[in-house]
C-alpha cells in the first residue's frame, strides 16, 4: 500500500515527456522519478484492480449458426447446444474438443473469468517480449542495449496500462463507452513520440517499428 512520492512527479511526464523521462533514466539522471520497474508493478496492480471493477460479458460466445464453405475447422451447434459438428476436422481432433467445447459453453461465464485470468498473467509476460522484440527491431543499433529496451518497455507499458485502467474505471462509474474508448487512441501517439524521441529514429522508420511491435 506504501506509494512513494516521486510516483506523483513521474507520472506527469511519463503522460507528457515519455521520451525525456526514459532518456533521464538511461544517462542517470534518476532523482525524482521512481524506478520504473516499480511503476510498472504499480501500474500493474491498479489495472488488474480496474479490470475487476468492470462486469464484462463472457468473451467466447458459442451460438447455432451456418457452416463455412473454406478449408478451416469451425464449430456448429445443433440448436439444443447438446451437440456440434467439426468442419474441416480430424477425428481425433473433433474426440479432444468435444468435451471441452461443450463444458465451455455449458459455463460460458466461468470461461469468460479464466480467459480474463490468462490475460492479466499475459500481462506481465508483456514486458520481455516487448524488450526483446525492440532488441530485434533496433539490432543494427549498436548503442542500444537489452537493458536500455527494458527500461524503455517498462515506462511504455505503464502509460499503456495506466490508460487501460482509466478507461476502465470511466467505464465502471458510467462513463459512456464511446468517450472513455478515445483514450484509447492516445496509445499509438504516445509510442510514436516515446519511440522517436528514446532511438532518435526517424518518423518512416518509427512508424514501420510500431507496426511489427503492435
Amino acid at each position: 500500500l506504501h506509494l512513494d512520492g516521486r510516483l506523483w512527479r513521474t507520472l506527469p511526464r511519463l503522460t507528457l515527456k515519455p521520451a525525456e523521462l526514459t532518456r533521464d533514466f538511461l544517462e542517470g539522471r534518476r532523482v525524482g522519478q521512481i524506478p520504473p520497474l516499480r511503476l510498472f508493478l504499480v501500474v500493474v496492480l491498479l489495472f488488474f484492480f480496474a479490470g475487476g471493477l468492470v462486469e464484462t460479458p463472457a468473451a467466447v460466445q458459442f451460438k447455432p449458426g451456418a457452416a463455412s464453405t473454406d478449408n478451416s475447422v469451425h464449430v456448429r451447434f445443433a440448436p439444443e447446444a447438446k451437440d456440434f459438428q467439426l468442419e474441416g476436422a480430424a477425428k481425433p481432433l473433433g474426440d479432444w474438443l468435444q468435451p471441452r467445447v461443450l463444458y465451455a459453453a455449458a459455463h460460458q461465464h466461468e470461461f469468460s473469468l479464466i480467459l480474463e485470468s490468462r490475460a492479466h498473467r499475459f500481462a506481465i509476460l508483456m514486458l520481455p517480449a516487448t524488450a526483446l522484440m525492440l532488441g530485434l527491431l533496433f539490432a543494427f543499433q549498436r548503442r542500444f542495449f537489452l537493458y536500455d529496451h527494458l527500461i524503455f518497455s517498462m515506462h511504455s507499458l505503464s502509460f499503456m496500462g495506466l490508460l487501460l485502467s482509466v478507461k476502465d474505471i470511466l467505464d465502471a462509474i458510467g462513463i459512456p463507452g464511446a468517450v472513455a474508448g478515445l483514450l484509447v487512441l492516445g496509445m499509438p501517439a504516445h509510442l510514436f513520440v516515446h519511440m522517436r524521441g528514446v532511438y532518435r529514429t526517424g518518423a518512416l522508420g518509427t512508424l514501420l517499428r510500431m507496426a511489427l511491435l503492435f
